[in-house]
């Protein structure tokens, strides 16, 4: 187990090494069998956590938690990615949202 912080800081330092984390593993890094709780706790200060379902050998389902890398700001969160327009403008992207790239720009007054 690591040690010189909570469970949920020495779990967010591990996703910003780019690793990911299912239950049983964070349970033999950091002795944390609550891993979703933790997650919860970052997502709710702000961090874009991501999940998905995936197969063990077992053949039982479980979840796979990640931090996407992008841009990090002053305090290590992430900052969606900059996107480029067609029409030379820059808009930010949100994960949850596709970038037209046929949009074009209204003008003003």
């Amino acid at each position: 187990m690591k040690q010189g912080g909570t469970q949920t800081e020495l779990i967010l330092a591990h996703f910003k090494t780019g690793a990911s984390l299912t239950h049983l593993e964070a349970l033999d890094l950091f002795a944390s069998n609550r891993l979703a709780a933790r997650v919860c706790e970052l997502k709710a200060a702000g961090y874009n956590i991501q999940k998905e379902m995936i197969e063990v050998p077992s053949g039982k389902r479980v979840a796979r938690y990640w931090l996407p890398l992008g841009r990090l700001d002053f305090f290590g969160q992430t900052k969606a990615p900059v996107n480029e327009m067609s029409t030379g403008t820059l808009e930010f992207a949100r994960a949850d949202t596709p970038v037209r790239r046929d949009a074009s720009i209204s003008q003003v007054g």
